[in-house]
């Protein structure tokens, strides 16, 4: 049986020097994510080494925990904030799941 999850990557461009302003940006909606939506399983970001990109991950229950996620007020208020940030749009793929294993218990992830 086919997965319904949903995940997501998104990589974000920051001007010069706007890196840590789009992760701060990030980490207040990853808050109001986790209080707030329970169907988004996982939502974090990391820079990318040695460049100028923040790169964004999530896991959604479905495509209906999706749709609600990206209209949530924090969900319109990052994209507005961080296209300011940015050199370009970001980047966004969307897949489902194919293999591998997370850390706890070495589920799947």
């Amino acid at each position: 049986m086919a997965s319904e999850e949903i995940h997501i990557v998104a990589t974000f461009y920051p001007k010069p020097g706007k890196a840590d302003e789009i992760i701060a940006i990030g980490k207040a909606t990853a808050e109001k994510v986790h209080a707030n939506e329970p169907d988004t399983l996982i939502y974090y970001a990391f820079k990318v080494q040695d460049k100028d990109e923040v790169v964004f991950v999530e896991k959604y229950k479905n495509k209906a925990a999706v749709d609600s996620h990206v209209k949530t007020e924090h969900f319109q208020q990052l994209a507005a904030q961080v296209s300011g940030l940015s050199t370009k749009p970001f980047d966004l793929k969307v897949g489902s799941y194919a293999f591998g294993f997370g850390s706890e218990g070495r589920s799947k992830i």
